[in-house]
């Protein structure tokens, strides 16, 4: 009886010396296995990689604080404007290319779309800082009627900001009307158009600042 208890004891040593073994294995293969992928993951953030080709439906550069640059996006996905670190709901959409300065303004952007009847839009604008567009190229065909396409120059004030500009004209519609009278004044002529040069109508036209036409040439 002595010896199979004793048989029986060396063999629960053996399994017990062959289950450490196996333990000491494996602890080695995760401490492995998480060596790689840490390396794998450095790499991954270091290396320059080439892709061939890649299907998105936006893409966002960002800055190493998450601040957004620049987005590339569908229909469907364009970015709303962002003005002091708050998106506006424009209801706007693409293809585009909104431009942003990392601090949470937008600064541009370039758009273009097509509608039904056969008309066109296609936008490429510079904004001013913490405002609207300055200088920006225009294209809009409404199909049938009309067809404008140029460049056009925008002199801005440097206050309000668009943020506030976009804030006062929210307070117009339930102010009273000496409060409306007040933001009518602040707003009034914070915006010029200098300079339209381009084609209306398959007519070429030079706007100088005052708004008349200096040179109209017909096609």
């Amino acid at each position: 009886m002595s010896e199979r208890i004793e048989r029986l004891e060396a063999t629960v040593q053996r399994l017990e010396r062959r289950l450490q073994r196996q333990q000491r294995m494996t602890a080695a293969g995760v401490v492995l296995l998480c060596s790689a992928l840490a390396i794998a993951t450095v790499q991954a953030q270091t290396a320059r990689q080439r892709i061939t080709e890649l299907d998105v439906e936006r893409l966002n550069v960002v800055e190493p604080d998450g601040q957004l640059v620049l987005s590339m996006a569908n229909t469907a996905r364009l970015p709303d404007p962002l003005l002091g670190g708050k998106t506006l709901d424009t209801g706007r959409t693409g293809p585009g290319i909104i431009f942003f300065d990392g601090k949470g303004w937008e600064v541009g952007g370039l758009l273009y779309g097509t509608r039904a009847n056969g008309g066109a839009t296609g936008h490429l604008s510079l904004d001013q800082f913490h405002n609207d567009q300055l200088v920006f190229l225009q294209y809009d065909d409404n199909g049938s009627t009309n067809k404008r396409a140029g460049l056009f120059v925008t002199d801005r004030a440097r206050t309000p900001t668009l943020d506030e500009i976009v804030r006062l004209r929210g307070e117009q519609a339930s102010a009273s009307p000496e409060r409306r009278a007040a933001i009518d004044a602040q707003l009034r002529g914070i915006s010029a158009q200098r300079v339209f040069v381009g084609s209306e109508n398959e007519t070429a036209m030079f706007l100088d600042a005052s708004g008349a036409v200096v040179d109209r040439v017909p096609k």
